[in-house]
Formats: structure tokens, sequence, C-alpha cells
């Protein structure tokens, strides 16, 4: 895939070694790559989020069902803030197109850019507050039966840091606590009961040790983490340099291992990190 210079990539997800990506090359036309990178097989999917453009919320998520055969993309979208009901359209690999579409009532205001997919259930923290900076439901889109369901965070559980990650086979909360010279890691296990509550156990509680609020990735007994550092005041006549570091933080014995690091003479912006195993899924 060959991109000139003002092309734009971001990427949507990665599950049994099919990653999806959005792309717009020269600026315009953006549209979605679902791409094998092991056979190099690759389907283009219509950007259904390019007709939302002016939304407040506007996400794409990507999965695979439980079988691990056909996979789905939902796209979850609102107009403003303050609007209760949040609509959403599914596009399924053997249908190939954006053939599903609905509406479903929800107290956040907003969702959390990052998701996890685990059995085939789309997971999101739902925030809301000023600047929308309170964890308040974690929101659950089933892939299969396409349907919407909430359940509210227990107030012990958010933190200064909220995020999910895979955890024990399934899906875990992370929340960080920063205050003076505390500082405190949580892990907590998230377990969907029949009517669709969430079962929360807490499972690590680690003291003493930080975590940047730069992107974060839980990995088993590991935190792979992002830090960016910048040089340069952003005159005209200044350099400007951009240091990544990628490490590996190992809670449980409190230490770190540096994984790769890259420098940029340029302003580089990192978002988000994925994890990426290969695999032998068609596209």
């Amino acid at each position: 895939m060959d991109a000139n210079q003002y092309g734009l990539y971001s990427v949507i997800g990665s599950e049994n070694g099919i990653i999806c990506i959005k792309i717009s090359l020269g600026g315009l036309n953006s549209r979605l790559l679902v791409w094998n990178p092991v056979s190099d097989k690759r389907r283009y999917v219509t950007d259904e989020a390019s007709k939302h453009s002016a939304h407040a919320v506007s996400l794409y998520a990507f999965g695979f069902l439980e079988d691990e055969i056909e996979y789905r993309i939902v796209h979850v979208y609102k107009r403003a803030f303050r609007q209760r009901n949040m609509s959403w359209s599914l596009y399924t690999s053997f249908e190939r197109e954006w053939t599903h579409s609905g509406m479903f009532k929800s107290d956040v205001q907003k969702l959390g850019p990052k998701y996890i997919v685990h059995n085939g259930i789309v997971y999101w923290i739902g925030w809301q507050g000023a600047n929308f900076f309170e964890p308040a439901s974690i929101v659950t889109f089933n892939l299969r039966i396409q349907m919407f369901h909430e359940a509210k965070i227990p107030p012990d559980v958010p933190s200064d840091y909220n995020s999910l990650t895979y955890f024990n086979d399934g899906v875990g909360y992370i929340s960080y606590s920063n205050l003076a010279f505390s500082r405190q890691v949580l892990v907590w296990q998230m377990k969907r009961n029949g009517d669709h509550s969430i079962h929360w156990e807490r499972m690590i509680r680690v003291s003493g040790l930080g975590i940047p609020y730069t992107p974060s990735l839980f990995l088993g007994n590991d935190i792979i983490t992002v830090m960016e550092c910048r040089d340069g005041s952003g005159s005209a006549n200044d350099a400007v340099r951009t240091d990544f570091l990628i490490s590996r933080l190992k809670y449980m014995e409190s230490r770190r291992e540096h994984l790769v690091q890259r420098t940029w003479q340029e302003h580089v912006n990192v978002k988000t990190i994925t994890m990426h195993s290969d695999g032998l899924y068609m596209v």
C-alpha cells in the first residue's frame, strides 16, 4: 500500500492476526482497510464515520465472533454529548456491507476511545462529568446478537488513571492513583453475570509504582508503556526532536526494562499502542 505524504492512518483494532486500519490517501476519500499481514490479503470497507464527521461521539470497534471465523466492525456515534441516545451501525465480513443499525439509551456522555473485545463482546468505559473525567459505566456490545448493555462502575474502583485491559483470559480494569508521594496500581477482574451486570473482584494491588499518563498496554504480568520526550521551543530556528521509548514494566518485581528506543527530528505524538499476534485467518 503506497501513500503520499498527506496520507492519514489510524489503527482501529487487531484480533486473530487481522488488523483493521482507517486510511485516507491524499487527505481525501477515507475508508477502512482490513489486512492480514501474513498473507497480505486485504479488504476495503466504506468509512461509515465519514457520514458523521461533525458528531461528538464517533468511534469504531473491530472484533471476531466467538467462532473466530467471522469478524464484525461496529460504529457508534451521537451528535451531541447532552443526548442520551447513541446510534450504531454494523459491518459483517460475511455480508460485506453495513447492513445493521440501531439505537440505544445511555446515561454516559462519551465513550472512551480505547476498547477491549473478548468472546465477541466489545467493552468501553463510559465517561461523564466536567470534561468527561469521571468513569461512570462499562458499556458493552454483543457483536453476534447486536445488543448494548450498560453496568455502573462501583464507586471504589475509579481513580486518577482508568483503563481496560486483557487479564486472566478475560477483561480487567486498571485504576492508578498518584496522590502526593502515594502511588498505587489496582487491577480488577470483571465478569459478566447472566443479567448483564458485572461482578468486580480486586485481583492485584501494587504500591509505590507509577504508570505514565501516556499509552499503556497491560500484558500478562507486565505493563508495556510508551514514553515521549521533546526538545526545542518551537520557533523557526530551533531544531525539534522527539525521543520515543517503549518499556516493559514488571510490576510484580518493581523493575523496568527498555525494549525499543527511537528518535525523530520532528514533532511526533503517539496516541495509542496496539498488540498484534500473527495469524492465518482469511480477510
